[in-house]
């Protein structure tokens, strides 16, 4: 079968639904399917041009005031070409939208004109987009956004991929008349194995490198490992007021590199147990 992707930014790793796609076209493709993309970037690197069988690039959107926004969380929007999404959606047996804007709003008329099946996937929660601008509490416009994709894009549709059940829920909750199919997104097969090898070697006591440690954290400390962006939604200031409830709180560090550090330090900053302490000087 031939399988159209439809998402506006593709060639990442530092969100969700572009790993997820990347992880669908992948065992898509090992199961004998052909698999193209529609998107708004380019491949990055010679790996990134072999994740798909070919794509369709329409170039980026660029937003007057909010595309810093897009930058620092590196999204962006692809442009509703209508000439190559036409001609990417002819190709298609069934074409996938992952993401409810222009390109796909866009992509499923077209759909919709020549009769050609489509799906969408919901990866995207308006709280997600509000807390950017620190409105993720606000309901009435977490709701209007809501309204408004289900308005334009999912109600289009017959079926919806969501990862989780908790989005079904909230989407038959608002109204959504799609039929929803919970499907996860999954943990590549190389945090199985290591995970597996790890197990192993915890029963028969052995202790090294690579992944194969012993349960006794070192030092009395416990290491603990978020993967995800640093951003609000993902709410790692959690886990930094968590600390205080450690026994080993005021001896804890909390290493991280990356370009949103700033906004991580900001939160230890107001986090009672990492006031002065090396929670802070790490992030420092």
């Amino acid at each position: 079968m031939k399988i159209l992707f439809v998402i506006d930014t593709f060639y990442t790793s530092n969100n969700g639904t572009s790993i997820s796609a990347q992880r669908y076209a992948a065992e898509l493709r090992k199961r004998g399917h052909e698999v193209r993309v529609l998107c708004g970037d380019k491949p990055k690197t010679e790996q990134d041009a072999h994740l798909t069988d070919g794509d369709y690039c329409t170039g980026i959107f660029h937003f007057p005031v909010f595309q810093f926004l897009c930058e620092k969380h590196d999204f962006f929007y692809g442009n509703a070409d209508r000439p190559l999404i036409c001609k990417a959606c002819r190709w298609a047996d069934v074409v996938h939208v992952y993401t409810p804007f222009f390109m796909s709003n866009a992509a499923i008329s077209y759909c919709q004109q020549i009769g050609k099946p489509v799906t969408a996937a919901f990866h995207i929660q308006p709280e997600n987009i509000t807390s950017s601008f620190g409105l993720g509490k606000v309901s009435c416009i977490n709701n209007l956004i809501y309204r408004i994709f289900r308005y334009v894009t999912y109600n289009r549709v017959r079926h919806i991929h969501t990862p989780s059940a908790f989005i079904a829920g909230e989407l038959h909750r608002r109204g959504y008349t799609a039929q929803t199919h919970v499907i996860s997104n999954g943990i590549h097969d190389e945090f199985i194995t290591a995970g597996t090898q790890k197990i192993i070697s915890q029963r028969s006591g052995l202790t090294g490198e690579a992944g194969l440690t012993s349960n006794s954290p070192k030092d009395g400390l416990i290491n603990i490992l978020m993967i995800g962006r640093l951003s609000k939604e993902k709410r790692q200031d959690v886990i930094i007021r968590a600390m205080q409830f450690t026994p080993t709180a005021y001896s804890s560090s909390l290493p991280a590199k990356d370009r949103s550090t700033a906004a991580t330090y900001a939160w230890a900053e107001h986090c009672p147990v990492s006031r002065g302490s090396s929670i802070c000087n790490a992030l420092n």
